[in-house]
């Protein structure tokens, strides 16, 4: 059974130094971890944001300008998958106050509103290597727009202090030539759902600039870490 161990610092230094792990391929951020055992990857649900109405999610964003912290709400909703109810992640920072609509099922994690990797974020078997279209470009799902891969799965990881069971990674990619380059990273943690997003963006050449170079360069990469899951019963 394999070990890996990288670290990468809290608070604002974080993004300069996730830049050279970027670049040399070590985006596992802050965390040890060892390999899965089979039998934890046979429900993709089990890896989806809680369900549990009023679950309250705080999460730490940093980019190079600064480091926020935002909350969520779980909650239920009226909006309807294939006849299946999905809830939301309520958002009381933004006008709509929703942040994205999931729905967990055993073999897929169906998501709306998301910022990134369209509308399949996860879909079995969460194999390490698996590939498959998870976003599209119309309602009929017959234009490809985004491409999900699962580049590593562990046991148990640690990140940032906390000790996680059974996390996936997986990573995700726009199909449009004019986004080349840009990606997301994201670790999922059965039981407990996102714990990590990479968000990396390639500096745009100066004709498609539209600030400072200074300003495009210090967007081009952000880190969103879950700090604490609260229950509506704690």
């Amino acid at each position: 059974m394999k070990t890996i161990t990288t670290f990468i610092p809290k608070g604002r230094g974080v993004i300069s130094h996730l830049g050279a792990l970027l670049a040399s391929g070590l985006i596992l951020a802050g965390c040890s971890a060892t390999g899965p055992d089979d039998s934890a990857w046979q429900n993709v649900a089990d890896y989806s944001w809680p369900t549990a109405t009023g679950t309250l999610l705080r999460y730490r964003v940093e980019t190079k300008i600064d480091t926020v912290f935002t909350t969520a709400t779980t909650e239920g909703s009226d909006s309807l998958y294939h006849g299946h109810s999905m809830y939301r992640l309520d958002d009381p920072s933004t006008s709509s106050r929703i942040q994205l609509l999931y729905l967990p099922l055993k073999d897929t994690l169906v998501v709306r509103f998301e910022e990134f990797g369209g509308k399949y974020l996860l879909v079995g078997p969460l194999e390490k290597g698996h590939t498959w279209i998870s976003g599209y470009s119309d309602d009929a799902d017959t234009t490809p727009s985004w491409q999900a891969t699962v580049i590593d799965r562990y046991s148990h990881l640690q990140l940032e202090g906390k000790l996680y069971d059974n996390v996936v990674v997986v990573q995700y990619k726009p199909l449009a030539a004019s986004r080349q380059g840009e990606y997301w990273i994201r670790f999922y943690a059965q039981g407990e759902g996102p714990i990590q997003t990479i968000q990396h963006f390639p500096l745009a050449p100066d004709s498609l600039r539209s600030g400072p170079p200074a300003s495009i360069e210090e967007l081009t990469t952000k880190r969103t870490v879950l700090v604490e899951t609260t229950s509506a019963q704690d």
